[in-house]
């Protein structure tokens, strides 16, 4: 068994299943489980980050959005799994991924331990790895962004606003981006306005909800953007 904690709530849960896998990255704290409801689970520090009977659910509807088939870069911050780097070279087939997590130890376990889930996306020559803090690093130019971060709440909500406007400046005129929020809730939806608020007259700015029964009652809040095509 290994308690949980919801980063919105603090609420804890127990997780019950055998312990398969457990590894300290050098970062984090990395446990795989098997449960009888979900299958085998990710828990990274405390939170469940992905179960096997729906992380296609939850990295189709991240990914899907932003995704056209046309783009030649595609950048991902965070996803460490590797998930959504599968997603994204199956839906963009031409495109060139550029990944960012600041965890290698973290992305170097799940190339290995994780390999039947990211069906070895790591492998792929058009996926490039940059072990670095995206708030620091150099971000290229690309036609999406995918951000598969942390849960958005009042201590990071200042963090997160000022990373959705540095990939702003960098999605190329009708580019996307979609990004995991948290458990759906009015404050991440006053988050999802203020962002419109700030960036509304460059871009179009969305929210849609997807049900992940992994982590829990109720659903998930994404964000939708999309720049302006030029004029």
């Amino acid at each position: 068994m290994v308690v949980t904690k919801d980063p919105g709530t603090g609420t804890e849960v127990e997780v019950y299943g055998k312990i398969t896998q457990r590894f300290y990255s050098g970062k984090a704290d990395i446990i795989l489980i098997d449960t009888a409801d979900f299958g085998e689970m990710l828990i990274i520090d405390g939170e469940i980050q992905s179960a096997a009977a729906d992380e296609r659910v939850y990295h189709t509807a991240l990914v899907g959005p932003a995704i056209r088939g046309c783009e030649e870069r595609v950048v991902i911050l965070g996803g460490g799994e590797g998930c959504v780097a599968r997603e994204v070279l199956a839906r963009a087939p031409q495109a060139h991924v550029d990944q960012y997590d600041y965890d290698r130890g973290l992305v170097e376990w799940c190339a290995d331990v994780l390999g039947h889930w990211n069906e070895g996306a790591y492998d792929n020559w058009r996926v490039n790895l940059h072990f670095e803090d995206v708030w620091s690093a150099d971000l290229p130019t690309a036609d999406a962004y995918i951000i598969d971060l942390f849960d958005v709440t009042a201590e990071t909500a200042k963090q997160y606003l000022q990373l959705v406007g540095i990939c702003v400046e960098r999605i190329r005129s009708g580019g996307r981006l979609t990004a995991y929020l948290g458990d759906d809730s009015e404050a991440l939806r006053e988050f999802v306005k203020q962002i419109a608020t700030v960036f509304g007259s460059e871009c179009l700015v969305n929210c849609y909800t997807v049900c992940i029964p992994s982590y829990g009652n109720g659903e998930s809040l994404l964000l939708y953007l999309e720049r302006s095509a030029a004029t």
